[in-house]
């Protein structure tokens, strides 16, 4: 036993295999507006993410330039107030402001290098956040073409069964045309009250 026709498939039903086939097309215009907002939302959010990548990394240049200018001015100056106390006696007091300013002198080294630590990891997790972000924009790109792909196939496929359809009902129509002529159903009409 063979199941039955499917409703749209049965010439005899003439009914419309996508009733509602202007609400399926602005549907699937919608969704692809959803999409298409949505890789643009996430070509801005990479726009962004690259351009605080860019500020970070000159941020970063800045920071080890001023290091290295610092680390190497450091070393002169320490030289050079060395030179002045080993050229002459120097008092306790001129040995111990020596110390206290080399002192110094590294404890604002070390915070160069502490801020340069942290530009430097801040750099990396928005190098992480840019590479997630480039992940994301490529999925959503892709999600896109695979969506226009399908709603390029669904709009054939709505085209193939209107012409389908069309020619289904040109079919019944002539069919109809040549099993009940024109001036046939007006005799036969006269016919019926006649034999009343």
């Amino acid at each position: 036993m063979t199941a039955p026709p499917a409703p749209w498939r049965t010439p005899w039903l003439n009914c419309n295999p996508w009733p509602n086939t202007n609400g399926d097309s602005a549907m699937i215009a919608s969704i692809a507006e959803i999409k298409q907002h949505r890789t643009n939302r996430q070509a801005r959010q990479v726009k962004s993410l690259e351009i605080a990548l860019a500020d970070l990394r000159e941020r970063r240049s800045q920071s080890a330039h001023a290091f290295t200018d610092f680390q190497q001015w450091r070393r002169r100056e320490s030289d050079r107030l060395f030179a002045e106390l080993a050229g002459k006696p120097a008092s306790l007091q001129e040995v111990d402001d020596y110390n206290s300013r080399v002192a110094y002198f590294k404890v604002q080294s070390n915070d160069l290098a502490s801020q340069l630590k942290q530009i430097q990891a801040e750099e990396a997790t928005a190098e992480q956040k840019l590479q997630a972000a480039l992940d994301q924009l490529k999925a959503a790109q892709k999600a896109q073409e695979k969506f226009a792909i399908l709603a390029e196939e669904f709009q054939g496929a709505l085209q193939q069964d209107r012409i389908r359809l069309e020619e289904l009902q040109a079919e019944e129509m002539a069919a109809d045309s040549l099993r009940f002529p024109a001036g046939a159903t007006a005799g036969f009409g006269l016919e019926m009250e006649a034999s009343r």
